[in-house]
């Protein structure tokens, strides 16, 4: 059985740090991330951007493994941050939109987090997990995105994850013009 599922999307870089919710200085630092943590929009009816219960903490997880590595921001003003909580076997890790190269990483870094979060849970045989993963190809000025979501068990989520992540993000790269502008298998 899958957990994953896979769709084209325009929400990318571009659509977070245009934002009219968002100060220029966030959608300046927005634009020069790796990695950025983004809101819900439109949960049950609210117009509000939020966020899943526990969002801070993986926000600052993030960031600390990936220091040095990745740059990570969030999609919000500080002012404006606002967290949901849903109580259930069910722990939502929030949306990411990250480039190609910081894909793979930042999976390994959310199993990590995962992994400490249920451990010693009496629910953690049982906790199942969603997760959304935005991957933005971009070469010359061109781009083309992917979202990976995931909804299953916490056992399942680094190996399904890793297995979307190796067959969709070479698929990206597919019809993307090459650094010198010109198209792939165009001839020379």
């Amino acid at each position: 059985m899958s957990f994953i599922t896979t769709q084209a999307t325009d929400h990318g870089f571009d659509y977070w740090s245009s934002q009219p919710f968002l100060k220029d200085e966030t959608k300046r630092k927005l634009n020069e991330a790796d990695a950025i943590l983004v809101p819900q929009e439109g949960f049950r009816g609210n117009q509000e951007p939020t966020f899943p219960v526990c969002t801070e903490e993986i926000f600052q997880f993030v960031r600390e493994r990936l220091d040095g590595q990745a740059t990570v921001d969030i999609a919000i003003e500080d002012e404006d941050y606002k967290e949901v909580a849903l109580h259930s076997a069910l722990l939502i890790i929030g949306a990411f939109v990250v480039t190609s190269l910081v894909a793979p990483v930042l999976t390994d870094v959310v199993s990590e987090y995962i992994k400490r979060r249920i451990y010693g849970d009496a629910k953690g045989d049982r906790t199942n997990v969603r997760f959304s993963l935005t991957v933005e190809e971009r070469i010359a000025g061109s781009a083309r995105r992917i979202a990976i979501s995931y909804d299953g068990p916490a056992s399942e989520f680094h190996t399904s994850m890793k297995n979307a992540i190796a067959v969709e993000v070479p698929k990206l790269k597919q019809d993307l013009p090459k650094l010198d502008g010109t198209k792939p298998n165009a001839d020379s």
